[in-house]
Formats: structure tokens, C-alpha cells, sequence
């Protein structure tokens, strides 16, 4: 059988960079000041590189390329910098300080990024006011890279946190600093605004019929191989199988570092590194008083294809936005005829806020490009890559340059979709079923939110993301790690979850596994509680103390014929604790699909890694934490083989 997780009750979702939140250890318990890495460097990246380019053969067009920072290369790791701390209970804590003499912002590059399970990373100002974090091994990929997002200021530590019971070596490899050009006081007294003055801040009420276009829109910030950083602006994509593959769109020029018209193997690799930011926006229309926060980010990428001739660039973000994210999947037609009269652009001027512009379509016999000026707001360098909406909300083009400014009646150009799409392999990347459609209407990034899943023969087509459905062979095989939710209840029926993919099933209320489900060998399926939103709202879950008890069935219905039996055989599936109730108030009992005597030891910790809670003679019974305080801990079941964690909630 494949590995069963399930997961029973609250799951916090981070309000920042993909994470799980908390707090840092050393915020609550005294530890001595860490060492320190001083960094005494000077930043020689220039503001913009001046480029020239040609619009099929024909128009010449100069444009500026913006470069926000430097990146400065580094050796540093827990082994050889850094303070170690062991605890009294036998875990330990690893800190290390960087301040650097220049720079506004501070971010971190790892090339060497690896946490075990069980295992915690912060990052932080050194005044405690900016938290990223907790990171753990769910940021893990197969590259092992790690972009954070930048930090205001010139002062940050890491706290690693690994509990005494982790053997397996932590790899926290930094190979470069970044900082973001300018002093610290000259970026305080600028401010974020760095665009002109006649951008129209995205989230203005006139334009809130573009709202879910809007979600689809992020910030790239770009990590160089020459050790510069700059933006661009990328569009989150359906395609059409809707299976919430969180692929991207952008500019073709974004990734050619060195200007020659390929996108070379070392650029491709280089989008590993690259960082991508949802959300960075005011909150209405004025300009707010103080910066926004660029932390619902999600680290790397990888390429997917690309092609000079329209300018367009598709790449798979590492991680799918996660629910709190609030993100959308725009749509887009491949056909000439739905260029429209008007429409939308919406865009990263010089990194700035989040900014929308409207548009006309001006007569051009350009073969590859349309051609377009602004009614209102306009663009700038940064702004790269961004989607252009036709009146009815579908992608058409992404921005390739242009003289369009505040001050000018000048024209931008964007990369024909269609071209793109018959010429140049785009039909290939977002339409991989082959189907002739010409248009997909977009798919909302909470749309997978339903208000309930019925995985049966595949009557949705939209589930079938590594699933096979027993009746429905000819649906094939789906190539992404698919994540469902439901606002009450997921069934699944007759499917099965194929090796070396991950899926997971997250319902408000309840996760139904009924005869001729089974996850196979070297499957990895995933199996909660939690609620999710939908819609034109910040995303976030509103939690209440009348929320009810939860459990997860893992078997409704005849057994016969089915690799999976009820939880008392227990015989079915590798894995799988429950907690339940959950949340409770200190009182909750464990199940465990293995006989008790293979459990080694069962231990309740607190967000920081405090053990709450231990026992090597587990024997079923009620556990009671009845002096507990509130709030958020981990129960981890021990045994030979590995140790299962899950998350409860003690009210």
C-alpha cells in the first residue's frame, strides 16, 4: 500500500512565505546571543540595463531592464557558523545573526536546503518585528533550493529548532546575500511607491470587476547567475485539464539573463532560485501609509517552455498557492477574434504595489505582437511579463516592451496568445489532453474549495490529478499532486492513487474512503480536516469556538473486493493516526492503524518543540493535557519504522 497521512482538525495555514507558522523559541526562553556573520560590502548593481530589441524584424524598440539589488556569494551553514545550543529535554537549537553595513532588505539564497521532519526554521529581524516561518519539511524540493522573502532591514538571525529524537542531519546551505539596492534611510524616506505617479493601485473599486483577474497577478523577483536581482511580473494559468498545475506566465526576455535570444540550460535552472509574490497590493485605492507585506511568496520554479518570437515563457511554480493565498487561475483564448477594443493590464511597475491599467487596441500589422496604448495609468520596467485581459477577463498576450510612461502618448507590445499557442508550443504546455478547445474559462485558484468532491468514475473531470478511476480508463493518467478541498465533504469511490505522486483530500467536515479506494505503492495520500474559502475575499478561514467535532471515515460501505478494510482490521493502509476530537479541550484520544505494541513512544510538544507531554507505554487509553493552555501542539507517534505527526488544537 501507498502512504496514508491523515490529518484530523485545525490546520493553520501561514500568513506568510508557504509555512506553518508560530514563534521562534528563543521569543519565550532565554539563549545565549548567537555569533554573528558581518558582511562589509559595497553594492555596485546599477539602477536599470538599457536593452534594444526588434518587434519581427521591423520596429526597434530600446527599453530599460530594472535592477533592484546584489547579491553577494556566501559559504555559510550550521556546521561551520552559527551558536549551537543543547536544551535541558536534549534538543537543540542552531542561531546564527547576519548584518550587513548597506542595503534596504535583506533576503537569503540557499542552494544546499534540506529540513528533516520533525525539524523547525525562522527567520527573522533582529528586532523581532518581521517573522518568516516556521519553515519545515514541507519547503523541501528535489533541487534543494530556498529563496526567502526579503526582510526590511540590515540585521536578521536564523533559529533552526530540531528536536532530540530527529537523527537525520539538517542542510541549511547559504550560497548568496542579497540586498536590495540603495541606503536603508534613502528606501524610508522613498518609500515602496517607486512607480510614477499615474498608476492606479489594483485594488481601486472602480476596478473591482477585475478582482479575480487581479489574484491571478505576482511579483518575480529575479535571482541572477551575475549576481544581480531584478523583476519582472508573471500571471497564474489554467490549462485544460483544470487540475490547479500552478503554472505561469510571463515574458521571454525575464529569463534571458545575457540578451541573446535562447534561454540557455544554466538560465532554465536558474528559475529554481527565482521568487514569486502574490498579494503585494494596497488595500484600496489610496496609497498606503505603510509598505504591504510581500510575504505570501512561494520560492522556485521550474521551466516549462518558451519562445522568442511572441516573447512568452511558462514555468511551474514548486509549490501550488496555498488556500490563504487567495489565488486565481485566469483564463485565456487562443483565438484572434477575442482580441477586443479594450481591456486590461495588470502589472509590478519597477516592483512596486500591484497596479492596473486600461488599454485600447491600436491598428498594427505586426504579425506577432498587438499593440496597444493606455487610457488610464500606464507601465513601466518591472511591469515584464504581465497578462493582457480582454474585455472579458481572458489572457491574449504578456507584455514585451514598449516607451508607454505617465508623460507619453507611446505604445507597449504583447506577445500574440495565439501565436504562441499555433506556432510557437504553448498549445502543448497548457493542453495536454490534446482537445482542439479554443477557450477555457478561467478557473478560480479556490475553485478546487467545492462545496463537495465525489471522486466516482469520473464524473468530474477536474479531479482527476494522479487518480485512476476503475471505470474510466480512457480519462488516462494526470502528470500533477493533486490538492482537493471542499467547504463539507470529499467521497472517493473505485479510484485509485497512483505510485510516486502525492494527493490530497482536505474537507470542512468530512473525508469518505469507501470500497475500491487504495493507494498504491509508493503513493504518498494525504487526508484532513479543514475548511477553505471562496471567491473575491482575503482567503483566510473564520474560526469559531462552535465549530464541531470532526473525524475522518476512512471506510463506508462493503468491503468486498476492496484493499481496504475499517480501522479496527486496520490492515489497509501504512500510516494514518487520528487524533479525535480535535480541537478538544485537553482530552482526546489516539488511533493508530498498527498494533500498539510497535509504538515506541508517544510525545505531545508545543509550537516551539516543548515537550507538553511523553509516554513509552502507550495503551490506547484517553490522553488528558487538562492543565494545557490553549493553542496549537504536535502529537508524534513513535515507532521503529519512522514517527507520525499530527496537529491538534487544544481550546
Amino acid at each position: 500500500m501507498g502512504i496514508l497521512i491523515v490529518l484530523v482538525g485545525f490546520v493553520r495555514e501561514a500568513s506568510g512565505q508557504v509555512s506553518e507558522g508560530g514563534t521562534p523559541y528563543s521569543f519565550t526562553n532565554s539563549l545565549a546571543a548567537p555569533a554573528n556573520y558581518n558582511m562589509s560590502v559595497t553594492i555596485t548593481a546599477p539602477e536599470y540595463e538599457l536593452l534594444t530589441d526588434t518587434l519581427d524584424g521591423d520596429t526597434i524598440i530600446t527599453y530599460e531592464n530594472p535592477i533592484i539589488g546584489q547579491l553577494f556569494p556566501t559559504a555559510l551553514a550550521p556546521s561551520t557558523h552559527g551558536t549551537w545550543t543543547t536544551l535541558a529535554n536534549g534538543d537543540k537549537v542552531w542561531r546564527l545573526r547576519i548584518n550587513a553595513n548597506t542595503g534596504a532588505y535583506m533576503m537569503l539564497v540557499f542552494n544546499d536546503f534540506s529540513l528533516p521532519v520533525g525539524t523547525n526554521l525562522f527567520i527573522y529581524s533582529a528586532d523581532q518585528t518581521q517573522v518568516l516561518g516556521a519553515f519545515t519539511s514541507e519547503n523541501n524540493n528535489p533541487q534543494n533550493t530556498f529563496t526567502t522573502t526579503p526582510i526590511k532591514g540590515r540585521d536578521l538571525i536564523l533559529e533552526y529548532y530540531e528536536p532530540s529524537y530527529v537523527t537525520e542531519a539538517e542542510h541549511l546551505g547559504i550560497q548568496s546575500i542579497g540586498l536590495v539596492t540603495g541606503t536603508y534611510e534613502e528606501v524610508l524616506e522613498k518609500g515602496f511607491g517607486d512607480s510614477q505617479s499615474c498608476m492606479i493601485n489594483a485594488k481601486c473599486s472602480t476596478y473591482e470587476g477585475w478582482c479575480n483577474e487581479r489574484r491571478s497577478v505576482a511579483l518575480i523577483i529575479i535571482i541572477r547567475s551575475d549576481n544581480m536581482m531584478s523583476t519582472c511580473t508573471g500571471t497564474l494559468v489554467t490549462n485544460e485539464r483544470r487540475d490547479g498545475k500552478p503554472t505561469f506566465l510571463t515574458a521571454f526576455h525575464c529569463l534571458d539573463e545575457n540578451d541573446n535570444n535562447s534561454i540557455s540550460s544554466s538560465e532554465q535552472s536558474q528559475i529554481q532560485e527565482w521568487l514569486f509574490i502574490f498579494n503585494y497590493q494596497s488595500a484600496n485605492c489610496s496609497n498606503p501609509s505603510t509598505e504591504p507585506t510581500q510575504s505570501y511568496s512561494i520560492s522556485g520554479g521550474s521551466y516549462l517552455g518558451a519562445h522568442k518570437t511572441t516573447d512568452y515563457a511558462l514555468i511551474q511554480l514548486y509549490k501550488k498557492p496555498p488556500k490563504n493565498y487567495n489565488s486565481f487561475y485566469a483564463g485565456w483564448s487562443n483565438d484572434e477574434d477575442d482580441m477586443t477594443e479594450t481591456g486590461v493590464d495588470i502589472h509590478h511597475p519597477k516592483g512596486d504595489i500591484k497596479k492596473i491599467s486600461e488599454w485600447e487596441k491600436k491598428i498594427s500589422l505586426l504579425p506577432n505582437y498587438w499593440r496597444v496604448k493606455y487610457t488610464a495609468g500606464s507601465t513601466q520596467p518591472g511591469s515584464s511579463g504581465s497578462a493582457l485581459f480582454n474585455s472579458s477577463g481572458y489572457i491574449v498576450g504578456q507584455l514585451k516592451m514598449g516607451q508607454a510612461e505617465c508623460d507619453n502618448n507611446k505604445s507597449d507590445y504583447f506577445g500574440k496568445f495565439h501565436k504562441s499557442w499555433d506556432n510557437h508550443g504553448l498549445r502543448g504546455l497548457l493542453n495536454p489532453n490534446g482537445s482542439s478547445s479554443t477557450y477555457i474559462s478561467s478557473m478560480s485558484g479556490d475553485e478546487t474549495c467545492k462545496e463537495n468532491w465525489l471522486f466516482a468514475s469520473g464524473s468530474d473531470l477536474h479531479t482527476s490529478a494522479n487518480v485512476t478511476f476503475a471505470n474510466m480508463a480512457s480519462l488516462g493518467t494526470r502528470q500533477y499532486d493533486g490538492v482537493y478541498n471542499a467547504k463539507n465533504t470529499i467521497v472517493a469511490q473505485s479510484v485509485t492513487i497512483l505510485a510516486s505522486t502525492t494527493v490530497s483530500f482536505e474537507a470542512g467536515k468530512e473525508v469518505v474512503l469507501e470500497h475500491g479506494f487504495s493507494a498504491v505503492d509508493g503513493s504518498n495520500f494525504i487526508a484532513k480536516i479543514g475548511d477553505c474559502e471562496r471567491g473575491c475575499g482575503n482567503g483566510f478561514k473564520a474560526t469559531t469556538a462552535e465549530e464541531p467535532e470532526e473525524r475522518m471515515v476512512i471506510f463506508d460501505g462493503p468491503s468486498s473486493g476492496s484493499n481496504w478494510t475499517d480501522r479496527e482490521g486496520a490492515s489497509g493502509f501504512d500510516g494514518g493516526v487520528v487524533v479525535y476530537p480535535n480541537p478538544n479541550d485537553g482530552r482526546f484520544n489516539i488511533e493508530i492503524p498498527f498494533n500498539e505494541r510497535n509504538v515506541l513512544a508517544v510525545r505531545i510538544t508545543d509550537q516551539v518543540g516543548g515537550m507538553v507531554y511523553e509516554t513509552y507505554a502507550f495503551d490506547g487509553k484517553e490522553i488528558q493535557l487538562t492543565n494545557a493552555s490553549a493553542g496549537i501542539y504536535f502529537v508524534s507517534v513513535v515507532t521503529q519504522e519512522k514517527t507520525y505527526t499530527q496537529k491538534i488544537i487544544i481550546r
